[in-house]
């Protein structure tokens, strides 16, 4: 376009306000084009960065979330067992008068819980014994040896109906209990009788 057509078309918004009115409509609809134009990339841009953050940062479901087991609650241990040192004439006459002052469990039961720490012949003396009738119901402190040889012991026991004493005799390389008797009674006092078919009998 050469300068003398430039030059009309510059007046010719100028010659009326018809003119000037559809000039600046014109000039409107054109800026709105371009605006629109340049508003499209930057929101295409931003949803496209929505979008990839929403995928590199799936949300994990609260099912899914790993828990961890609850420990299990842990079983009542079992009574400990007696000292099973048989080559100790304490630990055996320990043990021998923990099984003697179980006095709940029923004669049967009681004997067989004195047999790993009684001889024959102890055992026999105990047959038919009602536990209910045993002086003591547990052990209250630590055995303590009272006189020993190469083939037997005494051993004093402490319990909550007193002390006793327990004989021991060593057999085969082991010790059991082959008596037993009331130690600390006062002078004078009647001896209580520990095994069943004796009557109490005076110091």
């Amino acid at each position: 376009m050469n300068p003398a057509t430039w030059g009309r078309a510059l007046r010719w918004p100028l010659w009326s306000w018809r003119n000037l009115t559809i000039t600046a409509v014109v000039v409107l609809a054109v800026m709105a084009s371009l605006g629109r134009l340049t508003a499209s990339p930057r929101a295409s841009t931003t949803a496209s960065a929505t979008t990839a953050t929403a995928t590199a940062s799936p949300t994990v479901p609260a099912s899914a979330t790993p828990t961890t087991p609850a420990s299990p609650s842990s079983a009542p241990s079992a009574a400990p067992a007696p000292p099973s040192d048989v080559h100790s004439p304490v630990a055996s006459a320990a043990a021998f008068a923990a099984a003697w002052a179980r006095t709940t469990l029923s004669g049967p039961a009681w004997l067989a819980g004195l047999k790993p720490w009684a001889t024959a012949s102890l055992l026999s003396s105990l047959d038919g014994t009602d536990p209910r009738q045993v002086p003591a119901t547990r052990v209250t402190g630590d055995a303590a040896l009272v006189k020993t040889t190469p083939t037997s012991a005494t051993v004093t026991v402490p319990t909550d109906g007193g002390r006793i004493n327990i004989t021991l005799v060593r057999t085969g390389g082991t010790w059991k209990a082959n008596a037993l008797a009331p130690d600390d009674a006062p002078p004078g006092a009647p001896t209580p009788s520990l095994v069943p078919g004796q009557s109490a009998t005076g110091n």
